[in-house]
């Protein structure tokens, strides 16, 4: 990959994966219990992107529409049903089994970003919770191809 983009080859994977060594654990574990190496090529993708845009002092919402591909993943799937989701019903939609990881790549960046909001924001642990658009995220929807 540093061949194609010579930045790459800046970036040391040993910290990447140290900054983010529980969910490494786990997203091989999943690969290796699915057969299937796209959650780990997913998760890394993710980490190099993450690592890339902190780099370049970058974060999602000064980059504008740029937006990591799991938040586009969910920002896509709210937008398609043009209704509010649960967590549970998110995952589902996205395939995605772990709670833990989902929450943290997909939910949090987008809701600290502004692109998605709570239906009870008070009680954000509630088993009534559901998530929607906001304004924002509708409008960033709509220049997704």
């Amino acid at each position: 990959m540093s061949q194609w983009k010579p930045l790459l080859a800046q970036l040391s994977v040993e910290s990447m994966v140290h900054a983010h060594q529980s969910e490494y654990y786990q997203v091989i574990n999943l690969s290796t219990q699915k057969t299937d190496s796209a959650p780990f090529v997913e998760f890394m993708l993710g980490v190099i992107l993450e690592t890339v845009q902190s780099a370049a002092g970058n974060n999602t919402q000064q980059v504008g529409q740029q937006v990591t591909p799991q938040v586009e993943a969910l920002i896509k799937a709210l937008f398609r049903v043009d209704k509010p989701l649960t967590r549970n019903e998110l995952q589902t939609d996205l395939t995605l089994k772990d709670r833990e990881s989902f929450r943290e790549r997909y939910l949090k960046p987008a809701l600290e970003a502004g692109f998605i909001e709570m239906t009870i924001p008070d009680k954000p642990n509630s088993r009534l919770q559901q998530y929607r658009l906001t304004e924002q995220g509708r409008k960033l929807a709509g220049t997704f191809t």
